[in-house]
């Protein structure tokens, strides 16, 4: 099994013998994190001269992003790697996410040519480029261990048919530990993307295209917690704001106990945020969470 960490190589993307750029095909599951990071590396891969081609489509490199909340994202995850390893036998196919982070072994037994975790995938496009380019393999990852994100993926072109409508990574992680959940785990604990950072990520979308983001994260209103700052995500909105160009803001999820009062002032009196909230009632049982 192949595994690996993040790297900072830079050089652009390997030719065919024909000069003809590589193509690459990206595939996510289960949530609207998951979409953002599709996005990210789609963006990614353009970025270094890769022609990015729909999953159907023949390619050289395969990414499927997984997803390990239900039995059924496992199954759709090897289902993806294995349908791309027949699709094109010769092709370079890399799991990573949720599922990935889990059980690699599962995905390499499903034909994943390159496994990467949580904690790594900022660092994907350079460790596709990496060994396409003939270096040696990158060091494994310990699935035991919970990873920490310490980059945030960026998107900087808009790749997906011209859309206008953009998922906007927040934050990660989550610290609640829900006895039925295993994101935590693989996961790690929770991280906010810094506000200087969503709010150049926010203006570069704006700038490729989109008019409209949806904030996202695993666990979206402890945004700021973790540098005790119970202010941050409203904070982080009215500077949202102020980005010209950016017509529509949204909230992809917020949990009960974080919708303040200093939220809902905020939703009431914005121009830009859409006035509804999406607030997932994961269980009302205090000895199921």
């Amino acid at each position: 099994m192949t595994t690996a960490t993040s790297l900072s190589d830079e050089s652009a993307a390997p030719l065919r013998e024909s000069s003809v750029p590589l193509r690459v095909a990206v595939q996510h599951f289960g949530c609207k994190l998951n979409q953002y990071e599709a996005e990210a590396f789609r963006s990614g891969f353009q970025g270094r001269g890769y022609e990015v081609v729909a999953f159907d489509e023949a390619a050289d490199v395969y990414v499927v992003n997984t997803c390990t909340v239900t039995g059924s994202g496992d199954a759709d995850s090897r289902r993806a790697v294995r349908r791309a390893r027949r699709r094109q036998p010769d092709a370079f196919v890399v799991a990573t996410g949720c599922y990935a982070q889990r059980r690699p072994d599962h995905l390499t037994d499903a034909g994943a040519s390159l496994v990467i975790g949580n904690g790594d995938k900022a660092g994907l496009v350079e460790a596709v480029s990496h060994q396409l380019a003939g270096h040696p393999a990158l060091p494994m990852f310990d699935p035991a261990e919970r990873p920490r994100t310490e980059r945030f993926l960026q998107i900087d072109h808009a790749v997906d048919g011209g859309r206008t409508r953009g998922t906007l990574q927040i934050q990660d992680g989550c610290d609640e530990h829900c006895t039925y959940c295993i994101i935590p785990t693989v996961r790690g604990a929770g991280v906010s993307r810094p506000a200087d950072e969503v709010i150049a990520q926010a203006s570069r979308m704006v700038v490729a295209g989109y008019r409209e983001l949806a904030l996202t994260g695993v666990h979206s209103g402890s945004y700021g917690h973790d540098r005790e700052d119970v202010a941050a995500l409203v904070d982080l909105l009215r500077r949202l704001e102020n980005i010209h160009g950016l017509e529509r803001i949204r909230l992809n999820s917020i949990e009960p106990c974080y919708v303040t009062d200093d939220l809902v002032d905020y939703v009431a009196g914005s121009a830009r945020f859409c006035r509804h909230l999406h607030i997932p009632l994961q269980s009302g049982d205090d000895g199921i969470l």
